[in-house]
């Protein structure tokens, strides 16, 4: 139980650093991917520009998403539930809403300001999209390894 009440301000910070990056982040890379599809597909990009918030929260969703539900299962090794799935999402959400003011309060708003200009290399629209497939990639090799270690005949201790 200390061990979990020490690492709970690690974790804590690593969320909201997670939560407010992943957010101007996710923005940055779909401008910049969009910007290059108007010079090889302008029809498409046509089409994006007007819906580029929906497409935004699509790939934000998808980041949030592997994040409050692979990280978890991975840190525990055991599967979550519905319920604890959905307080930790809450909570993550929460986070990344308060805790941004009082680090910007108690330390200033450089730090908030120092992770955003980390999105620059997103202005690159391969590593944009690179990082735009990231969670899905994620999600992907999850689900893979899943049903390879669902696949694999179970050993007994016996063997």
């Amino acid at each position: 139980m200390a061990k979990g009440l020490l690492a709970a301000p690690l974790y804590v910070a690593v969320a909201w650093t997670l939560l407010i990056s992943y957010q101007s982040f996710t923005k940055v890379a779909v401008q910049s991917v969009v910007q290059q599809l108007q010079i090889h597909l302008p029809d498409a990009a046509a089409w994006l520009i007007p819906h580029i918030d929906e497409v935004v929260f699509i790939h934000a969703f998808a980041w949030i998403f592997l994040a409050t539900s692979a990280i978890p299962s991975l840190l525990l090794r055991r599967t979550q539930s519905m319920l604890l799935q959905f307080l930790l999402v809450l909570a993550l959400s929460f986070t990344g809403l308060y805790l941004a003011g009082i680090v910007a309060q108690a330390l200033g708003r450089e730090v908030t300001q120092d992770i955003l200009g980390l999105g620059v290399w997103l202005e690159n629209p391969v590593l944009a999209a690179l990082y735009l497939l990231a969670p899905y990639l994620g999600m992907l090799t999850i689900d893979l390894y899943t049903m390879r270690k669902a696949s694999r005949p179970q050993q007994t201790s016996g063997d």
